[in-house]
């Protein structure tokens, strides 16, 4: 699941509560507990937004990495 200490692990193991979180949530209002599917869904809510955000982060950061040394190379051997 990933390191719990990095960025990584923590998107890894918020998405996998939100997952279990939505199926306690099933199992809670199935069987017509409306308080607990409510807190629930809360936690659901709350664990996958907490992923998503990480997730996003992530992609940021990516978005953020300099360009790779191909296109200094190729202006290089050009003589640019």
């Amino acid at each position: 699941m990933g390191d719990a200490s990095s960025d990584e692990g923590r998107h890894a193991i918020a998405g996998y509560i939100g997952r279990m979180a939505g199926e306690l949530r099933d199992l809670a209002s199935n069987a017509d507990l409306n308080f607990l599917a409510y807190l629930t869904a809360m936690l659901e809510e709350e664990a996958l937004s907490t992923a998503n955000h990480y997730a996003v982060a992530k992609r940021d950061a990516t978005d953020r990495t300099p360009p790779s040394d191909a296109r200094t190379r190729r202006t290089s051997s050009n003589g640019r």
